[in-house]
């Protein structure tokens, strides 16, 4: 009778590994939007093209990611925008309150639409840049990013800009030019 006890409690940590589900955390550390007409996938975008640097932490299992959405809902506007993933290996961008322009090349291989899985109880910097509709520029109150797997569950991660404590938004060098 010992002996089964101790046996079915073998199992104990598996079952709960297979019953307990991923949690997804994520930290905004750099960000840059901007708007204007952007070529995307062979076409002519006009909108805002935002830029975030994120920590993403998966906790308590993989996450298979089969796709990807985003929302942004902006500053005295009611409705949701969807954000379009973009990635350009290298883009220019007019930086804000001057003239300057600077390039941003960002290594596929660091940017969250090219990502597969989320790896259990690792954090991975990723880079994220989307094109929403919005014609003029605004800033953001809640970006939305829902991350869906292969049996239709999801996950999500919300950045709502005034929980972000603008002190603690990097300025990152190595990937502008």
């Amino acid at each position: 009778m010992i002996l089964a006890i101790i046996g079915a409690l073998a199992w104990l940590p598996w079952a709960i590994d297979k019953l307990t589900p991923s949690k997804i955390y994520g930290n905004l550390l750099s960000q840059l939007l901007n708007s204007g007409e952007f070529n995307a996938n062979g076409e002519k975008k006009i909108g805002i093209l935002h830029f975030f640097k994120i920590s993403i932490t998966c906790v308590n299992k993989n996450f298979n990611i089969k796709s990807i959405l985003i929302d942004v809902k902006y500053k005295e506007d009611n409705n949701w925008y969807h954000g379009e993933i973009y990635w350009a290996r290298t883009s220019t961008w007019a930086m804000p309150g001057n003239a300057e322009k600077k390039s941003l090349t960002i290594p596929h291989t660091e940017f969250l639409g090219f990502t597969n899985v989320l790896e259990k109880d690792k954090s991975k910097f990723y880079y994220l840049t989307f094109i929403t509709n919005k014609k003029e520029l605004a800033e953001y109150e809640i970006v939305k990013i829902t991350f869906t797997d292969f049996k239709e569950n999801r996950r999500e991660i919300n950045f709502i800009s005034e929980e972000i404590d603008s002190n603690k938004i990097l300025w990152e060098d190595e990937i502008w030019k």
